[in-house]
């Protein structure tokens, strides 16, 4: 009995290593970071967390002391032979309103501060830089209006700048969290929504869409890019000049020549910002990120890939096979064969 015991116990301990292998991997994305609300980088993200800290130490408060009186009442009066029956508290009305007006007080207390923190970060700040969100199944459009361009999946902005984020959905409900700058906020089809924050210190930060919506939910990130001023304004001003034209005769000229050929067709889903084809045509399409800047973007398949030549190069292959529902379609050697598939993605990878 006693081997048989062993055993099963084995099988079951065995059984939770893989499990626990698993949940582990679910706890970071694309690039082996954490998204973590407690590494503070935002005035939003700041609010929200000192207001979580005190709910939290309360909440621990009355755990222990409600756990606490639980088991000293189940010690102290636990039945024993002879014992009559308990007296039965129904109608007390004495204890009755004691337990009633307890919790009252105890959520009349957080309510204050709650309501507080949520006016606070609802009000919009003096002279924000806008930039608008759309969610898509399931990428990032991010556009900068006035500014006159649009990018993908990674935004950038300034230091120390008020931000606000007008944000809306082509499709079903999203929600943008980047949890060490800001709150998650939803995005709903036909209706317009906010998130006004501002980032305190300079870097790279990870986000991730939070409502599910649809196969890919999981693999919907984000990234921003936190620069100094001149930093911002330089990035800036290198989207507005739209992408490099490429030297004659080299691989990239080819990529170019591929990107607008009808095999690939890349310009009838995806813009590129001045590029022009030979015969006029310009990459002006609405259905994919725009990729303007796509060689510097860190991520490509809005998270589920580094970007590099060799992933690019798979992912035009086959987008499926990393990230399966998505709308872009496959190519085959018919449509793009392996030469023009190099040259393809050297033109991409030198958009910056």
């Amino acid at each position: 009995m006693a081997d048989w015991i062993r055993c099963k116990r084995g099988v079951v301990l065995g059984s939770l290593v893989p499990l626990l292998a698993l949940t582990l991997a679910g706890c970071g994305i694309t690039g082996g970071e954490v998204q973590s609300a407690n590494e503070l980088a935002g005035d939003n993200a700041r609010s929200i967390w000192n207001l979580f800290v005190p709910i939290f130490w309360l909440s621990v408060v009355i755990f222990v002391l409600v756990q606490g009186a639980l088991i000293w009442a189940v010690i102290k009066f636990r039945y024993k032979d002879g014992d009559p029956p308990p007296a039965q508290l129904h109608g007390n009305t004495k204890v009755e309103v004691a337990w009633t007006i307890a919790p009252a007080i105890i959520l009349a207390v957080i309510l204050v501060p709650t309501i507080t923190t949520i006016a606070d970060l609802a009000s919009e700040p003096d002279d924000p830089y806008t930039i608008d969100v759309i969610g898509h199944q399931w990428w990032w459009e991010f556009d900068y209006e006035d500014d006159g361009f649009a990018t993908g999946n990674v935004m950038h902005i300034p230091v120390d700048q008020p931000i606000r984020v007008r944000m809306t959905a082509s499709d079903v409900i999203h929600s943008f969290y980047a949890p060490q700058l800001f709150g998650k906020q939803d995005l709903i089809p036909g209706r317009e929504t906010n998130i006004y924050f501002t980032a305190e210190q300079t870097g790279e930060f990870y986000g991730q869409c939070y409502e599910f919506c649809g196969v890919q939910h999981a693999n919907m990130h984000f990234r921003i890019m936190v620069h100094e001023q001149d930093e911002f304004d330089d990035w800036v001003a290198s989207q507005q000049a739209g992408a490099l034209e490429p030297e004659p005769d080299t691989l990239e000229a080819q990529g170019k020549e591929v990107f607008f050929q009808p095999g690939a067709a890349c310009h009838a889903c995806h813009a590129i910002d001045g590029a022009v084809a030979e015969d006029g045509t310009e990459a002006i399409g609405q259905v994919g990120p725009n990729l303007t800047n796509l060689g510097d973007r860190p991520i490509i398949g809005a998270g589920s890939l580094e970007n590099t030549p060799e992933n690019l190069r798979d992912w035009i292959r086959d987008p499926h096979e990393s990230k399966p529902g998505n709308e872009m379609p496959a190519f085959s050697q018919d449509q793009i064969s392996d030469e023009d598939l190099d040259a393809l993605v050297a033109y991409l990878s030198s958009l910056r």
